[in-house]
């Protein structure tokens, strides 16, 4: 389970060194919409995402991270992405008093399926 900003990159590399592992990534802070990201050049919000897609499990605060986070990888990797929720239910690594809402797209023939989930705290849901 890899946390935050500091280890976006690290889900590519990991996948690269091994190749059957589960990889998860949980990011605490907001996650911008496509247009904040291209503020920095191309080549480093291209690897940003590309590198977060080599994940099994993406997990995000608010839902509106995950649709930010799957806007951006449309407009920045030409990913096809599903944004239906396609189940519910309390992925590994979440805590038990939250409900947890999944999404799955398929970026990319390299990265495969990904499941995108958002917490909500259960008094909410």
């Amino acid at each position: 389970m890899l946390h935050d900003y500091h280890l976006y990159l690290a889900p590519g590399y990991v996948r690269e060194r091994l190749p059957g592992t589960t990889i998860q990534h949980f990011t605490h802070i907001p996650w911008p919409d496509p247009r904040y990201w291209q503020l920095i050049p191309a080549f480093m919000h291209r690897a940003i995402h590309a590198n977060l897609c080599a994940a099994n499990v993406l997990g995000f605060q608010p839902a509106q991270d995950v649709r930010n986070f799957l806007h951006c990888c449309e407009a920045f990797l030409e990913a096809e992405v599903d944004y239906r929720p396609t189940s519910w239910g309390r992925p590994v690594g979440f805590p038990s008093r939250r409900s947890t809402r999944t999404t799955t797209r398929r970026p990319s023939p390299r990265c495969g399926t990904m499941t995108c989930c958002w917490s909500t705290p259960s008094s909410v849901a």
